[in-house]
């Protein structure tokens, strides 16, 4: 075998577990999410049914999101729960956490009057 030939046979081998693995990587296209969500006024652990006046939603992600969520918000950002002792991870009203090995959650809430975000979980 020519040199050039197996230099090229050695790139295209080394390469191509590269470009497989970058594919898997998040390249901005939209995926499906798992999760549930809640409408609801009042606050979280003291809710009635949502109103023209006062109503918010509640989201709760798992699975994949929720893990590369969990990884893209950082270290930086985790404490302790004073409640359940959990490591959590929190930015604003954001909260991720891993409750099993491998098993991710983030919450969020949204205030659907003003906008804003709310915080997603309680103690």
């Amino acid at each position: 075998m020519r040199p050039q030939i197996a230099i090229l046979l050695v790139i295209g081998a080394t390469c191509a577990p590269l470009a497989l693995s970058a594919q898997s990587r998040d390249d901005g296209s939209r995926k499906p999410l798992q999760g549930t969500y809640s409408l609801y006024s009042l606050d979280l652990g003291d809710t009635l049914p949502p109103t023209q006046k006062d109503s918010k939603l509640n989201l709760q992600f798992e699975g994949a999101m929720a893990q590369k969520m969990y990884y893209y918000m950082g270290k930086s950002s985790e404490h302790r729960d004073q409640c359940s002792g959990q490591v959590l991870r929190e930015r604003g009203d954001l909260t991720c956490f891993e409750s099993d090995p491998g098993k991710y959650g983030c919450s969020l809430g949204v205030n659907l009057k003003t906008g804003k975000t709310t915080p997603g979980t309680i103690c």
